[in-house]
């Protein structure tokens, strides 16, 4: 394979918002998407504030992009911490513009290999479908009348939600319609309360993006082809599997599965020693099998920081998703 696959990472800080206990070990998963993209497909860019760059620029993991822009930022549309992700929405509509074929890729998701799922050729390829129910106590998904804009109303919202962990877009047309009709959700939603749950942000990002290329009639296609159910709690300890078919049930799952790490919701259970020592322990071990331990020499500070929030001394798998 040609490693000409742009990827990009982008991450924008809402003002006030305060630096977590835990930043080093977000700044080393960053480190790390950025070191197995560069590895496995190509060059990797970060469009982020100039408050994310200090805190990746006091560990000099700035210097693993091939480029970075802070001005972008700066020309976003104001909107509020309920669109927290907002920024990768307008990243890939500024990128449109000018670029047919790109991904974008969340800064705690590795892709230790290349997926054997992995379809350039499709107009949207996202990480995985989501299945909901509305009468969950925690649904991330309420119906769509809850924001529907006029613009919505042709749409057929039965099609599954995309997990965007991870989106390779190659149609235009279908950025700029996604940015389009997300944006008039927001500016149509304005000033009311936040529903909890990421409902207004997971409903401009997976639901609209996959409604409107089945809309289009486009080619869509997942990394990992099974259905994460967000009506179970998947990280309680006595929590049924939320994925249909379960991930371990084909040849080609298990290998989805071994290629894609996904830090996201584990986040929540940071407080949990344990918890951590997954993370860091799976991290570590990635990148020692495949890039080799050399690949983080030179951040020293980094991987001392991360030391003191418990090195790992066990091996543990990872649930490579959630919703979100």
């Amino acid at each position: 394979m040609k490693k000409d696959n742009h990827g990009y990472h982008t991450f924008f800080t809402f003002p006030g918002v305060r630096t977590g206990i835990y930043q080093s070990l977000d700044v080393l998963a960053q480190l790390t998407s950025a070191l197995f993209w560069k590895h496995n497909f190509g060059p990797i860019h970060l469009y982020c504030d100039q408050r994310h760059l200090d805190g990746l620029k006091k560990y000099g993991v700035d210097k693993v992009y091939d480029s970075i822009d802070t001005s972008l930022m700066k020309r976003m549309p104001a909107v509020d911490e309920r669109y927290w992700s907002f920024a990768k929405i307008f990243l890939a509509k500024e990128l449109s513009e000018t670029v047919k074929r790109f991904t974008i890729l969340d800064t705690d998701l590795w892709l230790k290999s290349i997926p054997p799922t992995w379809d350039a050729s499709a107009d949207l390829q996202a990480l995985h479908e989501e299945d909901f129910d509305y009468n969950f106590q925690f649904n991330p998904y309420p119906d769509p009348q809850v924001f529907l804009h006029e613009d919505c109303t042709g749409l057929d919202w039965r099609t599954k939600p995309l997990n965007c962990g991870v989106i390779h877009l190659n149609n235009p047309e279908l950025v700029q319609n996604w940015y389009q009709l997300a944006k008039a959700v927001i500016d149509s939603n304005l000033g009311k309360e936040p529903m909890g749950y990421s409902c207004e942000i997971v409903f401009i990002e997976q639901r609209i993006l996959a409604t409107v290329a089945a809309g289009m009639g486009l080619k869509v296609a997942t990394l990992i082809p099974s259905l994460f159910t967000t009506q179970i709690e998947a990280y309680a300890a006595d929590a049924p599997n939320p994925w249909v078919p379960p991930l371990t049930s084909t040849d080609l799952l298990v290998s989805c599965e071994k290629s894609i790490r996904h830090i996201w919701g584990l986040k929540r259970t940071y407080h949990d020693v344990n918890v951590r020592q997954m993370v860091i322990n799976t991290l570590y071990k990635d990148v020692d099998e495949v890039l080799g331990s050399e690949a983080l020499d030179g951040y020293e500070q980094l991987l001392s920081d991360v030391k003191t929030l418990n090195q790992p001394t066990i091996t543990l798998n990872m649930v490579p998703s959630s919703n979100g």
